[in-house]
């Protein structure tokens, strides 16, 4: 499911073809859908800048293969951004975030960048910032597995015969946090409240 949401969102919505010379974000990079994201993106060879809150995922982030991290709670995203990109931007944005953080990841765009919205973690959602999209011709599209993938045939025969392949062959694989009995389901969701895992949290159930 994490490379599943990472394909349909980067490649089918955000466009990205194999061996395109195009900068990626992905913001929340330290989820599931985050890692399987910053993998899917360098194997397409696309340079990626991951995000997360605080500075206490970076390295980790570099080590999952990250080409740049931010830090948005002590560093200024477009400032980061401009730097890692030579005053381009981004030219695909994968965001969980939504809220706000659009209008940051707008100004942070490249001339013609795509973000792909496929969450509302911020609790609310955006104005659409029109400022930053008519100057730069940008635009925003919202993803979700389902109707956009799963409901189309030919879309998830290709991201199915795609995936498998790259999973088999150990190109792609799961990150995992930590596991957790189910009867201590109330330690797994204190977990992932903290914000401090990495990768999937998995709950095994025994017979």
């Amino acid at each position: 499911m994490a490379y599943g949401t990472a394909w349909g969102g980067i490649v089918q919505a955000g466009g990205l073809a194999d061996g395109e010379d195009k900068t990626v974000l992905v913001s929340a990079a330290s989820s599931s859908v985050g890692l399987a994201s910053i993998a899917l993106a360098k194997d397409r060879g696309a340079r990626v800048i991951a995000t997360t809150r605080s500075a206490q995922k970076v390295d980790a982030l570099f080590d999952a293969g990250a080409d740049d991290v931010i830090a948005t709670e002590s560093e200024d995203l477009e400032t980061r951004v401009m730097e890692a990109t030579e005053g381009h931007g981004f030219d695909i944005a994968f965001d969980p975030v939504n809220g706000p953080f659009v209008e940051k990841l707008a100004r942070a765009a490249a001339p013609g960048g795509k973000l792909v919205e496929y969450g509302l973690l911020a609790g609310e959602v955006s104005l659409l910032p029109f400022d930053p999209m008519l100057r730069k011709g940008l635009s925003i599209q919202t993803f979700h597995l389902g109707f956009d993938v799963f409901d189309h045939v030919d879309r998830f025969v290709r991201l199915r015969d795609e995936l498998l392949a790259k999973l088999e062959s150990g190109v792609f694989r799961a990150v995992v946090d930590r596991r957790f009995d189910l009867d201590q389901i109330r330690l797994a969701y204190q977990r992932l409240a903290s914000n401090q895992q990495f990768g999937k949290i998995v709950v095994e159930v025994s017979d």
